[in-house]
């Protein structure tokens, strides 16, 4: 897949559920409009290390878990990052829902907390 200049990998057939999951919720959202090429290489090596964890027999690692949470927070995977950044998806009343539009929302600087 291509987005402008930006080539998009296709997802990996042997992923499971979970890194296919995470694969396509990426695909379908709006910020991923804003995906660079090295985004979607640190995407396809968490969605890789997904499939890793969740392939692991007994117990799994929380530690892998929070390596993976923290590098899709660095790609405002979640609304909640989102939200961090003060950055906002919106749905545009006139076009259709998978149309998202990325809005930042202007704040003083001096209260933001880093």
């Amino acid at each position: 897949m291509s987005t402008g200049s930006v080539v998009v990998p296709d997802p990996n057939p042997d992923w499971g559920a979970m890194a296919t999951m995470l694969w396509s919720s990426a695909t379908d959202s709006g910020v991923s409009t804003f995906y660079g090429s090295t985004d979607w290489a640190t995407l396809y090596l968490l969605c890789d290390t997904v499939q890793h964890w969740t392939e692991q027999g007994g117990r799994r690692s929380p530690e892998l878990l929070r390596v993976v949470m923290q590098g899709l927070g660095s790609l405002l995977f979640t609304e909640g990052d989102r939200r961090r950044l003060r950055v906002e998806l919106e749905q545009p009343d006139a076009e259709p829902e998978w149309q998202a539009e990325l809005h930042l929302l202007v704040s003083d600087m001096s209260t933001a907390t880093p």
